[in-house]
């Protein structure tokens, strides 16, 4: 259940009916909430009002389903429900409260409501340690009055859309560091567009239209946004951050094994990735050689994921970090490990042996939003260069793509070209195959 709830969508309620039994369905459902709304309610919404409730309705059951088309594990859809979190919201708060109360009533949505967990932070403070904001899916009673407009988990996807981002770039003021040396995120920014804004947003825009058209199964993708970070910064010029984000989460959330069930255009997928991205960025800017042959994360003495989590988190900082930060120890958590058993200086100490770039990390002008860049930009450029050259749709991770297997070959290719044109350094690809491949091939 908890794995269920970690992959969960956001509910974002820009899903659209687009058939006439989605209509119809639509149409039955929101014939129930009306009623229940007139029992409930003083006043009844009218005009304007009525057009925005019922389209958030319309939105969030059209989700909801649209999340049965995958694996059962990833039919939730999640939500922070705090008011603060509607301020540039699609939908109201007051108008999202009042459809799930209507749906919850009605029987036609599962609920499981959000919690949190504190435990101890640095220095005796106690701090969030952990959390769940609220999940919802379509409950059994909901399946079964789509199964009678013809609509299935299998057909979902040809009776309801999401809507793409209207706007899919974005870009965001310097973070600061909150209370316990938490990163606060840093605020949105207006944006100023010129001809390169304006490229950088046409660009997105054209592949969140390809991969709209495209047959993605076994994994939700909404579309992209990119956002840029340290827009406030001093000579600030699209080169800073840029990564691509799965609106609302999906695929990007899931394991590796469940993102490798997913089939593009009724195509498996593979997953090629630049091992250790950011290290071999780095030592490209300076230009240090880098071995790419041997694992980079292995050192004496301390588990592999160890050492990425404090490369990670240190190469996310200003200066190699002393302590342990309270998210690094939530995630590997998560996965099994307890970091607190680990010195983070002992890490460190064996990783500069290793790499000596290392230990002058706090005296270069290289920063996380940097290596950020980079790599977002070698992602972005081989999943448009697919796109255009071949009509090849491609999934993005962080330092890595799906992409359907008969294409892994010119994906490698590309994606190590890509490095190389951006950092002068070429990273080794290393390829994830689906649970049990060998032995079907």
């Amino acid at each position: 259940m908890q794995n269920e709830f970690r992959i969960a969508a956001f509910a974002e309620c820009a899903g659209k009916c687009s058939s006439d039994e989605a209509r119809a369905f639509f149409a039955n459902i929101s014939e129930a909430v009306n009623q229940h709304e007139a029992k409930s309610r003083k006043n009844m919404r009218r005009g304007a009002m009525a057009e925005r409730f019922t389209r958030t309705v319309e939105g969030f059951i059209a989700e909801l389903l649209l999340a049965t088309r995958t694996s059962s594990a990833s039919a939730w859809l999640y939500r922070p429900l705090a008011r603060t979190k509607f301020k540039v919201a699609t939908v109201t708060h007051a108008d999202f409260m009042a459809a799930i109360a209507a749906l919850r009533k009605l029987g036609f949505i599962d609920h499981s409501p959000g919690y949190q967990r504190f435990g101890p932070g640095f220095e005796g403070q106690t701090v969030n340690y952990t959390g769940s904001s609220t999940r919802w899916r379509a409950s059994d009673a909901m399946l079964r009055v789509a199964a009678t407009n013809g609509i299935t988990p299998e057909s979902v996807a040809d009776h309801f859309r999401y809507g793409l981002p209207k706007d899919p770039l974005v870009v965001r003021a310097t973070a600061s560091k909150g209370a316990h040396g938490k990163n606060t995120q840093g605020s949105l920014l207006e944006i100023l567009w010129s001809a390169e804004a304006l490229k950088l947003r046409a660009d997105v825009q054209r592949l969140n239209e390809f991969l709209d058209a495209t047959e993605i199964r076994g994994g939700v993708h909404r579309g992209y946004v990119r956002i840029f970070n340290n827009g406030d910064a001093p000579g600030f010029a699209w080169n800073k951050g840029g990564r691509l984000y799965s609106v609302g989460g999906g695929y990007q959330q899931m394991s590796e094994p469940e993102r490798l069930k997913i089939t593009l255009n009724g195509q498996q997928v593979v997953e090629v990735d630049a091992r250790a991205s950011y290290l071999t960025i780095l030592h490209g800017l300076c230009g240090v050689p880098f071995d790419t042959d041997s694992d980079p994360y292995n050192v004496p003495g301390i588990p592999r994921d160890v050492v990425k989590h404090w490369l990670t988190a240190s190469l996310g900082s200003e200066q190699l970090i002393r302590k342990w930060p309270p998210e690094s120890v939530r995630d590997a958590l998560e996965k099994g490990i307890n970091l607190r058993d680990y010195k983070p200086s002992a890490v460190k100490n064996v990783m500069v042996a290793k790499h000596p770039l290392l230990a002058g990390w706090a005296d270069l002008k290289v920063t996380w939003a940097d290596l950020m860049y980079i790599e977002s930009k070698a992602i972005m450029d081989t999943m448009l260069m697919l796109m255009e050259g071949g009509c090849v749709p491609t999934l993005a991770m962080h330092d890595g793509l799906l992409v359907p297997e008969r294409f892994r070959d010119i994906a490698v290719r590309m994606l190590k070209s890509n490095y190389s044109e951006h950092c002068s350094a070429t990273p080794t690809i290393t390829v994830a195959y689906p649970l049990g491949h060998a032995l079907a091939s």
